[in-house]
């Protein structure tokens, strides 16, 4: 979220509640995905043991989640063209990141749980 804040336009630096709920809804949202696929795919809590699969539809879904909300916002201030590249900007880098930083966090979790195993022999 603080990430999302300190790259918000020039234009909206003026308006800080705006720029707080920004920020706020590109946190939200993908944590409410995370804990709807968590629910569907009986995934670990500390994410180990992700899956190919389980990392694309994470990524997808919380990509989704996030430009929904984010494009709903800018929907009220933008012409309806900008709004629609917006979103698939959105979509397509949110997707991406998702899925490298989840594929980091399940193979750091994997490991984890593997020495901690060893450990305990």
């Amino acid at each position: 979220m603080v990430g999302a804040y300190f790259t918000l336009p020039d234009s909206l630096m003026s308006f800080q509640f705006t720029n707080i709920l920004l920020a706020a809804s590109s946190g939200v949202a993908p944590l409410l995905a995370v804990f709807l696929c968590r629910r569907f795919f009986k995934v670990n809590p500390d994410l180990s043991e992700l899956r190919g699969a389980h990392i694309l539809v994470l990524s997808i879904v919380c990509a989704a989640a996030n430009s929904i909300v984010l494009s709903m916002y800018f929907a009220t201030q933008e012409d309806v063209g900008f709004v629609i590249a917006q979103g698939m900007s959105i979509f397509v880098g949110d997707s991406l990141g998702s899925a490298i930083v989840l594929y980091v966090i399940a193979i750091v979790a994997t490991i984890a749980v593997k020495l901690n195993q060893r450990k305990e022999i």
